[in-house]
């Protein structure tokens, strides 16, 4: 007969459990008591972009949330708010639109800008030069014309032994070609006010301006003169979106800066 043996382990667990208590004037990790609201509005454009204005404000904003030093908390661009960007760019501050803004946007920061300036130009200054090369070109040859008359009895076994009717005969000749350089310029200027709405006053007012100039190279290929083809790189379009997007950098660390010294009163 066979006798199963069950063992049974009772385990006892122990949970120590400890209290901390936090001083009086300590605060939580996440607290939001510095956090600073900002509301962007879209940039008023250029009159020749109208959508540049909204571009610039779009990376402006994006730009503040990732590389801002301080704890900002940035409020999505407000549309249709053109009228209310133009009086406040133009004039001083009106406590009657910074009362309406206190009721609406829910910031204590507003950051207002047009984009007046916003262009670029290129100049190509083309030049043609000149390359020698070498050509083979037909010509008779006159060692069978001699041969010819040495043989006034042709027969068709003889041609089998005639020197070549034609030869290739080298050339030098001078080969035309296009070369040059465009110059782009590209220019840019963001005026840009950042008001305190809850103070009813301007903490700034200023203008960015920027101008950017790229040369680009260009030649036609010559193969057989061994010179290479060179292709332009550089677009207008890639000249003016480096020079907004360092305008941009420039422009946050500014703002960056004078919000952060602000003592907002809540």
């Amino acid at each position: 007969m066979k006798i199963k043996l069950f063992i049974v382990l009772f385990i006892t667990n122990i949970f120590i459990v400890s209290t901390f208590v936090l001083p009086a004037n300590a605060t939580e990790p996440n607290s939001s008591v510095d956090c600073k609201k900002i509301v962007i509005y879209d940039f008023i454009g250029h009159e020749d972009n109208p959508e540049i204005g909204k571009i610039v404000s779009d990376e402006l904003s994006a730009h503040l949330k990732k590389e801002s030093t301080k704890n900002l908390s940035i409020i999505n661009h407000k549309k249709d708010n053109d009228s209310i960007s133009k009086m406040l760019l133009e004039d001083n501050i009106d406590k009657f639109i910074m009362k309406q803004l206190r009721d609406t946007v829910n910031a204590e920061i507003l950051i207002i800008g047009e984009v007046s300036r916003y262009f670029v130009v290129s100049t190509d200054n083309p030049v043609m030069d000149r390359a020698s090369t070498i050509v083979y070109e037909k010509a008779d040859n006159p060692e069978y014309s001699d041969w010819v008359i040495k043989h006034p009895k042709l027969k068709m076994e003889d041609l089998l032994n005639a020197p070549p009717r034609e030869i290739k005969k080298k050339k030098v000749v001078l080969v035309s070609y296009r070369k040059g350089s465009v110059k782009i310029n590209a220019y840019i200027d963001i005026s840009y006010k950042i008001i305190n709405i809850l103070a009813e006053k301007l903490i700034i007012k200023d203008l960015i301006s920027g101008k950017s100039m790229k040369i680009d190279e260009y030649q036609e290929g010559v193969p057989s003169a061994n010179i290479p083809a060179i292709t332009r790189n550089i677009t207008e379009a890639q000249v003016i979106d480096q020079l907004r997007k360092d305008k941009i950098i420039e422009l946050s660390k500014i703002i960056d800066g004078v919000i952060s010294s602000q003592k907002i009163q809540r």
